[in-house]
């Protein structure tokens, strides 16, 4: 009796599962023909069908969900507000660190993270040490809450062990959403034209309701799933596979083209430098990069041409100008800073001691995280963020080329690259795809051979240790 009732554990959840789903969908169903008609009925309906069943994703495999949802979702991320909370993301960001913990106390796979997470720790909270003297403290805590909230996840999910599926879902879900956010730039060119298009030629995706995505910041968020399309296009062995990768690279690139994000192309540009100086796969490579020069020059030829042309005449678009403002305030808060969140503040009172070509208004971004972190933070703060980037990019070093990681290891170094000669033209600390590929690439680190835990250590050591001599 005992050995016919037992039933393997895969089985129960699977039959736990069916059974939570089907009892959901009936009270779906009954409050759907109760409040039949109504906008809360429809909601009620979806919230009893869809939430338990994510609900028990959430426990079984929080990479499928909700971090896949949050990965496809970075780019898009100032579009989807909440009134009163912020964006969709930041919820499910939440609920991602929250699925991962849950995850790693019911597993107990925790591992421990790597050393790289600890110098973000640092720089954090040297940053957080700032208020003591920060010029608006104000400024510092509204910031500080952004920053805090993308580091806890990156550091919970630098502690997440996981295997060779678990890790491809999350690196398909951000190139699904590469492809979904480029797609939707297009479309929205060719039916908002006259917005997209409004004052500057470039693609600037923007609501009704008020919120946007700036073409700067849209244009650098595709350097990461770029990134990893071209190293798939690159490694792929079977036709078809190549052809969907070249096909989601160029589109890609399309959009980019379409941002006219000077930035991100030259962050592009040290993404294939970087490729073809380390990937074997140089001919293709130099194929992929004519065609995509070819896309580039067919879709938004005359806008890349107009931005190239006055990029040193218009300064950068103003960006020189704020920065030798910004080097004048670096050279008075040089050792300690003037306060995270602060360079506003503190361009504001060099700006009209320095001379100026060109207006470029008071009370503006540093447009260069380097010179954002020396004004902000002083030397400690710029060197902390110097090493965080550097170790980072050096975490996947030792993968080498049998390790079925090491293409997405190109592909992940590659991007943090591009990603950081972006950010000289751009404040891209605080934004959700630059964390995304800190991210992926500690998960990368956890789910191979790199890391073995002491326990595993131990136990080879015990089965490998010689027999005590008679």
């Amino acid at each position: 009796m005992v050995g016919i009732l037992r039933v393997p554990a895969k089985t129960q959840r699977l039959v736990f599962g069916a059974v939570l789903i089907g009892v959901m969908g009936l009270l779906a169903c009954l409050a759907g023909i109760s409040l039949a008609g109504t906008k809360t009925g429809t909601i009620l309906s979806i919230g009893l069908t869809a939430g338990p069943v994510l609900l028990y994703a959430a426990i079984v495999s929080p990479i499928l969900f909700p971090f896949s949802l949050y990965g496809m979702l970075v780019q898009l991320d100032t579009l989807l507000n909440v009134p009163g909370f912020g964006t969709v993301t930041k919820f499910i960001g939440i609920a991602s660190a929250a699925a991962f913990l849950f995850y790693m106390i019911r597993t107990k796979q925790a591992v421990q993270p790597p050393r790289v997470t600890i110098l973000w720790l640092v720089f954090y909270l040297w940053a957080t040490s700032t208020l003591w003297w920060a010029i608006d403290t104000d400024a510092s805590f509204r910031l500080l809450g952004i920053s805090w909230a993308l580091f806890l996840l990156f550091f919970v999910a630098s502690m997440l062990r996981l295997n060779s599926k678990m890790l491809f879902a999350a690196v398909a879900a951000t190139l699904v959403g590469g492809i979904l956010a480029s797609l939707y730039g297009i479309y929205f060119i060719h039916f908002h034209g006259g917005q997209a298009f409004a004052h500057t030629g470039r693609l600037w995706i923007q609501t009704d309701e008020g919120s946007q995505v700036n073409p700067d910041h849209f244009g650098n968020s595709f350097i990461l799933p770029a990134s990893l399309a071209l190293v798939g296009a690159l490694w792929s062995r079977q036709l078809f596979k190549k052809l969907l990768y070249i096909l989601a690279l160029l589109v890609m690139l399309a959009a980019v083209a379409l941002t006219g994000a000077r930035g991100a192309m030259l962050g592009f540009l040290v993404v294939g430098i970087f490729l073809l100086i380390r990937d074997r796969h140089r001919v293709q490579l130099a194929w992929l990069g004519a065609a995509g020069g070819v896309l580039g020059a067919i879709v938004a030829g005359s806008l890349l041409a107009s931005r190239f042309s006055t990029a040193v005449s218009s300064g950068g678009a103003g960006r020189t100008q704020i920065w030798r403002a910004g080097f004048a305030a670096f050279k008075e808060f040089w050792l300690f800073g003037a306060g995270y969140g602060n360079f506003p503040e503190a361009y504001n009172r060099f700006y009209l001691q320095v001379f100026q070509p060109l207006d470029p208004h008071f009370s503006r971004g540093s447009h260069n995280i380097f010179l954002n972190a020396g004004v902000e933070l002083g030397i400690i703060g710029l060197a902390l963020l110097l090493a965080g980037w550097i170790q980072t990019f050096r975490l996947l070093s030792p993968i080498a080329e049998s390790d079925y990681r090491y293409p997405l290891r190109l592909a992940l170094q590659a991007s943090i690259l591009g990603l950081f000669v972006a950010g000289i033209f751009a404040d891209l600390m605080t934004m959700k795809y630059v964390w995304m590929a800190f991210m992926l690439t500690v998960m990368a680190y956890n789910a191979g051979p790199v890391y073995v835990s002491a326990v595993e250590r131990r136990a080879a050591q015990m089965e490998v240790a010689p027999a005590p001599s008679a």
